[in-house]
């Protein structure tokens, strides 16, 4: 199993086409695609090779800052769960380590998600999942019977 920072599968990426990159590293197109995407490495759009070969202008998309909550280190390979435990139990975590201070981060969390509005009844915004009264005591009343008849009261 090999280990790759998001910079280096970045750069892996972009040297060439996906199924040559891909095959260099033993995996499918997709299986690539599919570790890009996990670790948020934006990849080249469809064409963008056969564009650059005919001497079309392309652009690079650069790598954006690592989000919260996602490793900065990719493995790609046959994954070995024995070599995986004995891998965490020789080593003491590391503390995660950003590019960029804590208030600049938080800042771009915040930006990112905008303002989050909850309803305090989900009445208003999904009529479907609210129950009218008159269903709510009827339900109410078949359970109450439905435990009277079970402890042998009625």
């Amino acid at each position: 199993m090999e280990t790759y920072t998001r910079q280096q599968l970045h750069d892996l990426v972009w040297s060439g086409p996906m199924r040559d990159v891909s095959k260099r590293l033993g995996l499918s197109d997709n299986g690539l695609r599919k570790h890009c995407v996990k670790a948020f490495v934006p990849l080249p759009p469809q064409g963008h090779w056969n564009k650059l070969q005919a001497g079309h202008k392309v652009k690079t998309i650069p790598l954006p800052p690592r989000p919260p909550g996602i490793s900065d280190t990719i493995s790609i390979g046959k994954w070995d769960y024995r070599e995986n435990n004995r891998r965490l139990m020789e080593a003491e975590p590391m503390a995660p380590v950003f590019d960029e201070p804590i208030e600049a981060l938080r800042e771009r969390v915040a930006r990112n998600l905008g303002v989050v509005v909850a309803s305090k009844s989900l009445c208003s915004s999904r009529p479907e999942v609210c129950l009218q009264p008159h269903i709510q005591k009827q339900r109410l009343h078949a359970f109450q019977l439905a435990v009277l008849l079970s402890d042998g009261i009625m």
